[in-house]
């Protein structure tokens, strides 16, 4: 928001992944300038289905924004002269269960997720109850 987007939408930042990526990249980039060692993708409030309700494109398209939310991350930190060994992009997974309701985001998410090579690794830090 300090950068100018508008984030009342209810996808919140997932929104600027379609509307302004460079935004994001921008906001990763300082981040990273100022010293930070993790990178939050932009896709806390992001699924297929909700992409596709919210933002009214098609599954391909909202498969390809979730992507994109680490790509920026992965790019901002590499032009910043940083190395994935020294910073992370850390994928942002939000309430899908207020999305699907089933489980069946999760399949999802773990399916695209290994399905393209900007996910090297995916690991999961399950919280106690």
């Amino acid at each position: 928001e300090s950068m100018g987007a508008d984030l009342s939408h209810s996808t919140w930042s997932a929104r600027l992944l379609r509307d302004d990526p460079n935004l994001i990249k921008e906001a990763h980039s300082a981040y990273f300038q100022a010293g930070a060692q993790v990178a939050i993708t932009a896709s806390y409030q992001t699924s297929v289905p909700s992409l596709v309700d919210k933002l009214g494109i098609s599954e391909e398209a909202a498969e390809d924004l979730i992507v994109l939310s680490a790509q920026l991350g992965a790019d901002a930190r590499d032009d910043s002269g940083k190395s994935s060994l020294d910073c992370l992009v850390a994928g942002s997974c939000g309430p899908y269960g207020a999305c699907c309701g089933d489980g069946s985001e999760y399949v999802f998410f773990l399916q695209s997720a290994f399905q393209h090579s900007i996910f090297t690794s995916v690991v999961f830090f399950p919280l106690p109850l």
